[in-house]
C-alpha cells in the first residue's frame, strides 16, 4: 500500500498533489496569448442582412467588441489589425441577422457570425455561431436592435471559448 503519511495520505498522492499544483500556474499563464481581429466584423458579401439592421443596429462594431472583451476575460491579450500572417488573427463575417417580431408580438432575433482562426497565415479553425433570442425577461420592453445584441454578447463568449480550442468546421451556440 506504501508509505502513509500521519494524517493518512500517501506519500505517492502528496506527490502526485505537490506537482500538479506546480504545473497549474504554468497551464493557466499559457491559457492567453495574443490575438489581433478587426475592429468591426464586417457583413458577409450577399449576407441578405436588412438594411434597417445595418443601418440603426451597428452590429460591426458590437460583434468587435463582444468578442474582444470576452476574448480578455478569458485571459488574451486582443489587439486590432488586419495582419493575419503573424501570430494569431481572428477572422470574422456576420453572415445572418433576422429581426421579425416586436414588443407587441413578441421577437425573434437570430444574428449568424463566421470566422477563422489563423495561426501565421494558416487556418487553424473555422466556426458558425448562431444564436436565437426572443428577447429574454421583459421583452416587450426591449428594441429590436437590443434583442439582437443579445445575441450577439452570447457570441462573444462561444468565440472565446472556440479561440481556446479551435477546430474546423466547428459549430457553435445554436448552430449545433
Amino acid at each position: 500500500m506504501g508509505d502513509t503519511h500521519p494524517k493518512g495520505i500517501s506519500m505517492m498522492n502528496k506527490a502526485l498533489v505537490a506537482g500538479l499544483l506546480v504545473a497549474l500556474p504554468i497551464a493557466s499563464a499559457n491559457a492567453g496569448g495574443t490575438v489581433t481581429m478587426p475592429a468591426a466584423v464586417p457583413f458577409l458579401e450577399g449576407s441578405g442582412v436588412s438594411k434597417n439592421i445595418q443601418d440603426e443596429c451597428g452590429l460591426p462594431e458590437y460583434v468587435a467588441e463582444q468578442v474582444r472583451t470576452s476574448l480578455e476575460k478569458a485571459g488574451y491579450t486582443v489587439t486590432t489589425g488586419t495582419d493575419s500572417k503573424k501570430g494569431d488573427f481572428l477572422d470574422m463575417h456576420i453572415a445572418g441577422a433576422v429581426s421579425q417580431g416586436n414588443a407587441f408580438t413578441g421577437h425573434h432575433k437570430a444574428v449568424t457570425v463566421t470566422g477563422k482562426l489563423l495561426r501565421d497565415g494558416k487556418v487553424v479553425g473555422s466556426f458558425t455561431d448562431l444564436r436565437n433570442s426572443m428577447g429574454g425577461a421583459w421583452a416587450g420592453y426591449k428594441g429590436s436592435c437590443t434583442v439582437l445584441h443579445r445575441c450577439v454578447a452570447t457570441i462573444g463568449q462561444d468565440v472565446a471559448k472556440f479561440v481556446a480550442n479551435p477546430r474546423e468546421d466547428a459549430q457553435l451556440g445554436d448552430a449545433h
